[in-house]
């Protein structure tokens, strides 16, 4: 055999095998991706089928679910009512992770991250124990966990850059596991103290994915606690104000400190603005729009309002402190209606009242115009 063709035929040899080697590599790289994908699928599926609760969260135009699943738990019914529920309940306890997954080009879900909750949980199956919220364009999940009777706290998580992070160092205190979100860009909860409720504002830092607190309320009445927890739309003013002479200044053109519109105008231009509003007939032709943060007073006949109030929770002050930022009122007066007082201040053709309360804390500021005003 002559030397070129001995050359030629172990260069061919070398070639196929070389060949047959990628081949055998791709092969083998194609099952092990079908044997991970199984594998995901397969650790998906348990996600799915293992978790008590489960919800839907969108963030930076992807979909994500999120899992809460009992890693070392335990089942039972309750024997008898208590905190966690009614009698024969079912209660799962343990160790809980939540598990988060996304959804991929294909519609199809791809497993993202796991992380270990706080130990040990308690968790009533019939109970929404997990619900989303949204705060300055974030999509934050609330897992609710019951402690005692007047105790439930929430742990509150966002997903960044695909993965879950916690928004608070420690669980915030919710009552009756109700979180209110307010115009998407403040969350606010309630904590039953001793002998009154604190309600807490809160705003998310963005760059860090922090909760911040706006504002702590205190509140002693519960009628005002009962409402915040039934009506939806309606929150506690935490948009605070301070109290100066400028404000006699302002009530002098027909405006009410911490209101955007003035006495005079259509009540149709302020609803037109702000839609989330409750509306009610007060008599005698008299109609009420109110917002939390700002009610408007306004005829019935003619559209226009005539009257503003803001809760008095806005200013947290009490009646010394009035006197000394605006002076005497130009009237004081017993007021049969909350056993309190009413202080008048004139402002041109407007009177600026202040309701008191028995202790002469400021319970509500109303502008009017005086009656012999054209």
């Amino acid at each position: 055999m002559k030397p070129y063709i001995y050359i030629s035929m172990l260069l061919l040899c070398a070639v196929l095998i070389f060949i047959g080697t990628i081949q055998y590599s791709i092969n083998k790289n194609k099952e092990s991706e079908a044997a991970a994908k199984a594998s995901e699928n397969k650790k998906i599926n348990w996600v799915i089928e293992n978790a008590i609760s489960s919800i839907t969260i969108k963030e930076d135009n992807e979909v994500y679910e999120a899992y809460l699943i009992g890693d070392e738990t335990k089942k039972y019914t309750l024997e008898e009512d208590s905190f966690l529920g009614d009698k024969d309940d079912t209660i799962v306890e343990g160790a809980f992770s939540l598990y988060l997954t996304s959804e991929s080009e294909d519609d199809k879900k791809e497993y993202r991250q796991v992380i270990k909750l706080r130990n040990p949980l308690v968790f009533n199956i019939k109970n929404k124990n997990i619900s989303t919220y949204t705060i300055n364009k974030h999509s934050i999940i609330a897992i609710y966990q019951t402690e005692s009777e007047d105790n439930t706290v929430a742990s509150l998580y966002a997903v960044n850059d695909g993965e879950l992070t916690s928004l608070t160092t420690a669980e915030i205190p919710v009552l009756k596991r109700k979180i209110k979100s307010i115009q998407q860009n403040y969350l606010q909860t309630a904590e039953k103290k001793k002998n009154s409720y604190e309600v807490t504002s809160w705003t998310l830092d963005s760059d860090r994915l922090q909760l911040k607190e706006a504002d702590k309320t205190s509140i002693d009445n519960e009628k005002d606690i009962e409402r915040w927890l039934e009506e939806e739309e309606y929150y506690l003013p935490f948009k605070n104000l301070t109290i100066s002479k400028d404000i006699l200044t302002i009530a002098e053109q027909g405006m009410l400190m911490g209101s955007q519109y003035p006495i005079g105008t259509s009540i149709s231009e302020i609803t037109k603005s702000n839609d989330e509003f409750m509306e009610t007939e007060q008599g005698d032709g008299l109609m009420m729009v109110e917002y939390p943060e700002v009610t408007y007073y306004y005829d019935e006949k003619t559209k226009q309002v005539n009257s503003i109030a803001i809760p008095g929770m806005r200013l947290k002050v009490n009646m010394s402190a009035v006197n000394k930022a605006l002076g005497k009122p130009e009237t004081f007066a017993a007021y049969k209606e909350n056993d309190g007082y009413i202080a008048t201040y004139s402002a041109n053709h407007y009177e600026m009242k202040f309701i008191l309360d028995s202790s002469q804390q400021v319970e509500l500021i109303q502008l009017v115009k005086k009656q012999d005003s054209n």
